[in-house]
């Protein structure tokens, strides 16, 4: 009998192993992960008991097979596709009734669109090359859309940069619509954040939580924050930010939340997460951002460090 978990590895430089046909058709498969393989055409596939489906490294993935393969699992809750090298595919195509989480990563050599159709959806994450055009229909406003700046937008020249960004936010269809929004940075670059931020909050005009997580444990120098009006997310939606990220007394890493902080309307909550290396710190810390004014008379702010929790109102 077929295990109802099945995993395959392939450690062999360049070498991609077939997936067996008869796969398509196990009735008693949950999870399936394959690394470096090749998947056959198939015009008839039936997997209804998988729920968690990872492709890492495929080549010369048939653009109707791919389709096929997600839309014929029913209760498919979990898909993860890391890097695709095809040149002759231009649309990876997720259409799925049931799917909850959805993650492309990677390179994607070839791709030029991306369309999701899951109705259920309530977490995308996008750490891949930028694609021309991201469509999404029938979304969840509270899906959370993760995505890490670095990957996506690149560590070029500043015109470049800025096409890049303005090409993201105008390719990802529905961003308006977006309610939480999550950014990973590895690290986060200062000049980078000043950049991007701005563009993505003015169009996320529905946004309630954002929260920025630094990997390293460090954020760089940030520039001055510049917005040419203030975002409509900050003035009648958002009310929740969250950094876990280490900051310093340097003025440039806080003039982010002494912005989101004067500029936020509705703001409830406004969390930091401190490590470490903040904690000698901390008192001048915190007086520097109690005399902030704050936008909202609601707003709580809360330090979080090692197992400390203070509020403040």
């Amino acid at each position: 009998m077929l295990s109802k978990n099945l995993n395959t590895y392939y450690a062999a430089t360049n070498y991609f192993h077939r997936m067996p046909p008869s796969l398509y058709i196990c009735e008693t498969l949950i999870s399936l992960k394959l690394l470096d393989v090749l998947l056959p055409d198939s015009e008839f596939i039936s997997l209804p008991c998988l729920k968690t489906l990872h492709l890492m490294g495929m080549r010369n993935l048939n653009e109707a097979t791919f389709e096929r393969l997600v839309s014929s699992c029913p209760v498919l809750e979990e898909l993860d596709i890391y890097g695709c090298l095809n040149d002759n595919v231009k649309v990876l195509r997720v259409l799925s009734k049931s799917l909850k989480k959805l993650s492309v990563h990677g390179y994607f050599s070839g791709w030029s669109e991306v369309v999701i159709d899951s109705p259920r959806l309530w977490s995308l994450s996008i750490e891949a090359n930028l694609f021309e055009r991201f469509t999404i229909t029938n979304i969840d406003t509270n899906v959370e859309l993760i995505i890490y700046p670095m990957s996506i937008f690149g560590n070029s020249d500043e015109a470049t940069l800025y096409s890049n960004i303005n090409r993201f936010c105008s390719s990802l269809s529905s961003i308006s619509k977006i309610r939480h929004m999550m950014f990973y940075g590895d690290p986060f670059k200062g000049y980078l954040c000043s950049k991007w931020l701005p563009t993505i909050l003015k169009s996320c005009s529905n946004l309630k939580s954002l929260i920025l997580v630094d990997q390293k444990r460090h954020l760089p120098y940030m520039d001055e924050i510049s917005f040419s009006h203030v975002p409509e997310c900050l003035v009648s939606s958002l009310e929740f930010v969250d950094f876990s990220v280490t900051l310093s007394r340097l003025v440039g890493e806080m003039n982010l939340v002494r912005y989101i902080l004067e500029n936020s309307a509705i703001l409830k909550k406004l969390t930091l997460r401190l490590h470490n290396d903040c904690s000698a710190k901390k008192d001048d810390l915190v007086n520097k951002l109690l005399k902030i004014p704050r936008g909202s008379t609601k707003c709580e702010v809360v330090f979080n460090w090692n197992r400390e929790q203070v509020r403040f109102w």
